[in-house]
């Protein structure tokens, strides 16, 4: 492995690449933000999906149509189909993990070396 490189003391608000402080004209102001918009507004994906799924078609919800699909595709044997209707209605399956024999733990800390 490789030696560590010599950690060089800094000055407050320097750059860690170049050890310098930023240029005092791009500096923030004291209690500027650095992002005085926030987050863009806008409807998020999951909300747009809502509001098309409340519409209707031929007179029924989108929602009821496309739950009527998944059950009729399922139920046609086609299993990722099936497997998503019984995930949404049951649960996801949990993964069960099983351990067998003695277990032993080592925990070695960054500043010392495993004895050899």
């Amino acid at each position: 492995m490789g030696e560590a490189e010599p950690k060089r003391d800094l000055p407050p608000g320097a750059s860690p690449i170049s050890g310098l402080p930023p240029p005092v004209h791009t500096r923030w102001k004291k209690g500027q933000s650095g992002n005085p918009g926030g987050r863009p507004k806008g409807e998020s994906l999951v909300a747009l999906m809502r509001r098309v799924l409340e519409r209707e078609h031929n007179g029924r919800p989108l929602m009821e149509v496309l739950a009527e699909r998944l059950v009729k595709e399922a139920l046609a044997g086609k299993f990722p189909f099936a497997k998503e209707v019984l995930d949404r209605v049951e649960g996801k399956v949990q993964d069960k993990l099983e351990v067998s024999g003695p277990m032993t733990v080592k925990v070695v800390y960054d500043d010392e070396r495993p004895a050899q």
